[in-house]
C-alpha cells in the first residue's frame, strides 16, 4: 500500500511539473482540476518540487505558476543559451 501511495505522489508531482512547464502561468485551480486533487495538495506538491531543486515561482503578473527561465531540473531540460549568460 505504501508503494502505491508513493507512486501516486510521484505521479501527481510530475504531472504538476509537466503542466507548469507546458503552460506557464497556470493557476493552482487549473492544476487542481487537471489532477483532480485539492488546491492545498497542489500547493504541497509545488513546495515539494521546489525543495527538490525545481525553480517554480508564482508570477503575479500572470497570476499563475511558471518555471524560472522555463527550465526543469527533473525533466532534464538543457540550459538555454540565454540562461547560461
Amino acid at each position: 500500500k505504501k508503494s502505491s501511495e508513493f507512486s501516486n505522489s510521484v505521479m501527481y508531482a510530475l504531472r504538476i511539473l509537466a503542466a507548469i512547464r507546458r503552460k506557464p502561468g497556470i493557476t493552482t485551480q487549473e492544476l487542481a482540476e487537471d489532477c483532480e486533487i485539492s488546491k492545498r495538495s497542489v500547493q504541497r506538491y509545488i513546495e515539494t518540487l521546489r525543495l527538490s531543486g525545481e525553480w517554480i515561482e508564482y508570477d503575479p503578473s500572470m497570476r499563475g505558476w511558471k518555471l524560472f527561465h522555463g527550465v526543469s531540473m527533473l525533466i532534464g531540460d538543457a540550459f538555454p543559451e540565454e540562461f547560461e549568460k
